[in-house]
């Protein structure tokens, strides 16, 4: 069985950014994963607020991205990039139902393990406009 597990961008979206996770929600990927890490904590949770009750109306997980505090606040899932994990506390993660961590070789994933991750992702595996200059893996 595939997993599908669609991360956003809003800053690529050509249409009204609920509408599109809206359309997303209603085709039931494994999860949505809110990834807009650009934005100030504040309008993250916000946007988040919109977006879980999207994804519940359709029965599709969210997990957040980055913000400890929101996705606590949230009771949502969590999804790290390896760098940021370096900088948490033990035990700062304790409490989430899940958290993922984004790893780019083998030691940040024994990293993440180590740090109680619920899952990792490797990556990137081809080249994107998020790691500019970076050949995939």
């Amino acid at each position: 069985m595939f997993e599908i597990v669609c991360v956003t961008n809003r800053k690529l979206c050509q249409e009204d950014f609920l509408t599109r996770i809206e359309k997303i929600a209603r085709a039931h990927p494994s999860a949505i994963l809110l990834r807009e890490k650009d934005l100030p904590e504040q309008e993250y949770l916000c946007l988040a607020k919109e977006i879980i009750k999207i994804c519940k109306e359709q029965d599709v997980p969210c997990i957040l991205h980055t913000f400890i505090y929101a996705a606590r606040m949230l009771n949502c899932p969590l999804h790290l990039p390896a760098t940021l994990l370096q900088t948490i506390e033990k035990g700062q993660m304790k409490g989430l139902p899940a958290f993922g961590v984004s790893c780019h070789s083998l030691d940040e994933a024994k990293a993440a393990e180590s740090a109680g991750a619920s899952y990792v992702t490797a990556g990137h595996i081809f080249e994107t406009d998020c790691k500019k200059g970076l050949n995939g893996r």
